[in-house]
């Protein structure tokens, strides 16, 4: 059991890397190509830290209510929306490692 647990955590540690690598560059997209659309979000510029984009927004409710679709981007929705599927995905596999991190200690 613990052989398998070592590439489980490596697995959960990269996807987080990757996915807030992700994060940020949606918000550099954001805020170079739809100036509109990042001004009616509020102006984030602490997306990289996936802190509050402005009073009461937050990363996760933008990609959450699909605002990105509001860019008209094709490519740009694709990204956002991999990017929101990756973050349900390791909060999975984050409570999946832990469940089995508690049955190898009991």
């Amino acid at each position: 059991m613990s052989l398998l647990l070592y590439p489980l955590v490596v697995g959960v540690c990269a996807l987080l890397a990757v996915l807030a690598i992700s994060t940020s560059a949606i918000a550099f997209i954001l805020r170079d190509r739809f100036p509109d659309v990042w001004r009616a979000e509020g102006e984030p510029r602490r997306w990289l830290y996936l802190n509050r984009t402005s009073f009461k927004q937050h990363i996760f409710q933008f990609l959450d209510q699909k605002r990105y679709l509001a860019t008209g981007s094709a490519g740009y929705a694709r990204l956002c929306a991999t990017v929101r599927i990756g973050w349900y995905l390791w909060f999975i596999l984050f409570l999946i490692t832990f469940a089995a991190m508690a049955i190898v200690v009991l």
